[in-house]
Parts: C-alpha cells; structure tokens; sequence
C-alpha cells in the first residue's frame, strides 16, 4: 500500500469521525434546548371570579354564604364575569337573582338585580304573587323591628256601627286578624336584610296574591292595620304553612273583649224584660241599660 492511500484512509476516518461528534453535539443541543425553555417560561395563573356556592333560585336574596372565588380558564374568560381583583364580594350581597343560577356557575350582572336598579322589587316577587304597601308608625310596625324577609299577619282595627234589640244605633271597636303569614319585602325604600338596625318606619311593603291585594285596599279603607311579628320556624316545620294564600282564620276581639267595663250589647246585663199592663191589655217589652 503506498503513502497516497494510507493518507486518504487516515482522512476518511478522520472526517468519518468528526461527523459523528457534530452530530451527537447538534442533538444533545436540541434535547437541552426544550428542557430549558420550560424551565425559563413561567405558567400563567388561574383567574379567579366569583361562583354560586349553591343553588340559587329565581327571587334568592344573596348573602355572603352563597358567593365563593373560583379558578376558571383564560381562555374561556367573558367580559361580564366578576374577576378578583376587580371585585369584592361584597358587591353582589342584598342582589336578587333574576334567574336561577346553579352552584359553579358565575354571577354576573345581567343574573342579578342589585338593591335600587330598575327592576329589583319584580326579581324579588315569586311567580304571580303581588307586591303592596300599607302604612305603619311605631306602634303598628312594632317599634322599627320588622325587617325585609321577616312574616308578619295583618290586624284590622276599625269601628262598626250597629243596632240594639231598641232599635238605638250604639258605635262599636272591634280588630280582627284579616290576613296571614305575608312576606314582608320592604321597609319604606329599604330591601337589605343585612342591616338588621332597627328605625320607625313608615311603610311596609308586602308581598300578596291579587286577591289578599284587594283585601288589604278595603282594609285600609275601612279602619287602621297594624303588623303582627310571626316566629321565622314554620308551625309543624313544613314548608306549607309558608304559602301565599288568602286565609280568613275568622278571628276577631270586641271592643268588650278587651275592657270589662264595656259590656256587649243585648247581654243578660245589658237589658231587662218588663211585662206593662195598661187596663185590660198586657205586653212585653224589653228595656236596654
């Protein structure tokens, strides 16, 4: 074998060589090479808004327990959704829910109705009920106590007019339970039931069925009404004693009923039978005190 050979044979394996440690660098080089950008390159982080924590029913006034931040994608993100950081809580408590909301789902302002915005007292009103006012003072509205949420009865006081057995017209006073268990949705302008301060109103605003509405106008007419406090616990604990329906329990007080000086009219005290003789003719005839 001659020296031109031998060096073309040193060459070629020299080359043959070199190609090999160029290629396991260049591949060693792009393995590292992802390895590192992920390393470099941060995750983005999840954003948090604000979900229903349960379930919430058209007409459900929010509080702080049915609200909680949930992590949702960015890429997933609508404009209306109340992120953190943007918002507190804190803004939807005293909202009504428009329409029902199911737990994880986003509250947004177009689901709910915030205390003063238009439509607020209708989100609050369930299907075909009515919404009414009737006016109270400090002693009818007991002192300031009821709050928006709370049940109360409805007492008519008024005075009658009527006749005795002698045909003379005596005034009587009497009250009377006209209706029973009705929400109350209001206290004056005020909805929130979250206060809980206690201030003299002047209204209450009540929520009713159509024909407990026209009961209340004619009660309002004929006498003054004042609210009666129910206990929040349901009797017999169903949910039945707390529907809306127009309940003439007939219970009713005299104004003898309340002062033992008043005695009711045509009472075994109140009148007295006298048998008057004139001549040959006798009669009865009955005497009123």
């Amino acid at each position: 074998m001659n020296m031109r050979v031998i060096v073309l044979v040193v060459f070629a394996l020299g080359a043959s060589l070199g190609t090999v440690l160029l290629a396991r660098s260049w591949m060693s080089a792009q393995r590292a090479t992802p390895a590192e950008t992920v390393a470099v390159t941060p995750e983005p982080a999840a954003t948090q808004v604000v979900v229903a924590a349960q379930d919430l029913p058209t007409g459900t006034f929010l509080k702080p327990g049915d609200l909680r931040w949930q992590a949702w994608p960015g890429d997933n993100l609508a404009a209306s959704y109340a992120v953190k950081g943007e918002h507190k809580l804190d803004e939807f408590v005293g909202s009504v829910v428009r329409d029902g909301i199911a737990t994880g789902q986003p509250i947004t302002a177009g689901r709910v109705v915030k205390p003063g915005e238009r439509g607020f007292l209708a989100a609050v009103l369930e299907p075909g009920t009515r919404a009414i006012s009737v006016s109270v003072d400090a002693t009818t509205g007991i002192a300031g106590f009821v709050f928006p949420g709370d049940r109360v009865d409805l007492i008519l006081t008024h005075r009658i007019n009527e006749e005795d057995e002698m045909g003379s017209k005596i005034v009587r006073r009497g009250s009377e339970t006209v209706l029973t268990n009705l929400r109350v949705l209001a206290i004056d302008q005020n909805t929130n039931d979250q206060e809980g301060k206690p201030a003299v109103a002047k209204n209450a605003t009540l929520e009713v069925t159509p024909k407990q509405a026209e009961i209340i106008a004619v009660a309002s007419d004929l006498g003054r009404l004042s609210l009666s406090l129910r206990s929040l616990a349901p009797v017999g604990g169903t949910a039945a004693n707390a529907t809306l329906v127009a309940q003439r329990q007939g219970s009713y007080t005299w104004d003898s009923d309340a002062s033992l000086l008043i005695k009711p009219p045509n009472s075994a005290l109140g009148s007295r039978t006298v048998n008057v003789v004139r001549g040959d003719k006798a009669e009865t005839q009955k005497f009123s005190r």
